[in-house]
């Protein structure tokens, strides 16, 4: 598996939410109080102006998609600069759709808003995210990633979205949540792929590191075989360098030491397989490569501040939680 299937492995949803918004200028909306990973795409209509804090506003037409990584008083979709924005938060709790942060719907959403001129829908989707990997994946990322129309990375995903709610909407059929969340995954992990394979960065981290030949031939491998004794020697033999200028470029890119950036991944690997159930303790620290138990248990209360079996019982009353309330 490569590299970006590796991180695109770690996104699996815990819960979506999938459904329109159907606006009527004027209106604005801000997503200051938004989910913490959502995209919204112009389904039909007249589209959208998209405003993101000092930037030039940029025309969405039907088709356009913004990707949101995180909550953010930046971002502002809206029709026109005639109207104050609407934070979204307080759009959900008007219509009485804030209860979507809690719960996973068992049909599709939809909400009208605005006033009564020419309309705009949006296909909305809500990512519920599974795994704690998935801190890694986004602090990597920008708040906002925007795909045209016709991104070949998204908009097939996208069309196959709306024909799935066109579906649902005319036929109430029993398994709607579990393929909502499929689609969703789906737009989600093409997102992130295009961003991926199309984009650089210029922070540090690892979707640098994916545009460096070298660097990535060594995030690969690690990506590859967690289990493996690596030693800095190792990785800079796969990169095809020195080892004291593998580990300066490294550094230099990732914004971390080879080892240091291998003991991170191994860990978020950990937290994921725990999530998951069913784990020993023993044979997980072994398949990541510690000697001990002892020693995989200290790693991971240094990373995470508890150690894997409190982490585990704090996984399962949190789902316990989820499902009485």
């Amino acid at each position: 598996m490569d590299s970006v299937s590796e991180i695109l492995a770690s996104l699996s949803l815990g819960s979506s939410a999938i459904g329109t918004i159907s606006l009527c200028e004027p209106w604005s909306l801000r997503f200051v109080d938004a989910p913490t990973v959502a995209s919204y795409t112009v389904a039909s209509g007249r589209g959208c102006w998209l405003r993101y804090g000092d930037a030039k506003p940029q025309w969405l037409e039907p088709g356009a998609t913004v990707l949101l990584t995180a909550g953010s008083d930046s971002v502002v979709l809206c029709s026109g600069d005639d109207m104050p924005p609407t934070d979204i938060g307080d759009l959900f709790r008007r219509v009485r759709l804030d209860h979507l942060r809690d719960m996973e719907p068992d049909r599709p959403v939809s909400l009208n808003w605005g006033g009564s001129g020419q309309s705009t829908v949006l296909l909305g989707l809500a990512f519920g995210m599974k795994s704690e990997l998935r801190h890694r994946v986004l602090s990597a990322l920008p708040e906002l990633i925007m795909f045209r129309a016709d991104d070949p990375h998204i908009s097939p995903w996208t069309a196959a979205s709306l024909r799935f709610l066109a579906r649902e909407c005319a036929n109430a059929l029993p398994g709607y949540t579990a393929m909502a969340r499929a689609v969703a995954e789906t737009v989600l992990l093409g997102a992130v792929r295009g961003y991926l394979i199309t984009e650089s960065s210029d922070r540090p981290g690892w979707v640098r590191g994916l545009g460096d030949y070298r660097i990535a031939k060594a995030l690969a491998a690690m990506h590859k075989d967690p289990g493996h004794a690596w030693t800095v020697a190792g990785l800079a033999a796969h990169a095809g360098m020195s080892r004291t200028a593998f580990a300066v470029r490294f550094a230099a890119i990732v914004g971390s030491s080879p080892i240091d950036y291998l003991t991170e991944w191994r860990v978020d690997l950990a937290r994921l397989r725990l999530n998951s159930g069913h784990c020993n303790i023993s044979r997980l620290a072994e398949s990541l490569g510690y000697t001990s138990e002892t020693a995989f248990r200290r790693v991971f209360k240094r990373i995470c501040g508890v150690p894997p079996s409190q982490f585990v019982s704090k996984g399962k009353q949190a789902t316990a939680d989820g499902q009485t309330s």
